[in-house]
């Protein structure tokens, strides 16, 4: 049903060990063909608000987001959202 949408995907983060950065991978996929997008936010010791807007394919049959960070580095997700905008 989010086929031809935009949606926002918001987030608050913080990181748990110095220097951390969180990167966010998003793959679409439409038939055989894959979409990627990597997103990189620099943390800071309080929360922040993060977002991003992503256009969904008409014909899309998959969406993935994965949230990693750098060996030995701690970041804390929270509030964890997603709009449909248009």
């Amino acid at each position: 049903k989010l086929n031809g949408k935009t949606i926002r995907v918001s987030f608050y983060a913080k990181k748990d060990s110095e220097e951390a950065m969180l990167h966010v991978g998003i793959k679409t996929k439409t038939g055989g063909t894959y979409k990627n997008i990597t997103k990189r936010y620099q943390l800071g010791d309080k929360w922040q608000q993060f977002d991003f807007k992503l256009s969904i394919p008409d014909k899309a049959d998959g969406l993935t987001i994965s949230f990693k960070t750098d060996i030995w580095k701690e970041v804390k997700i929270d509030g964890f959202i997603i709009t449909v905008v248009d």
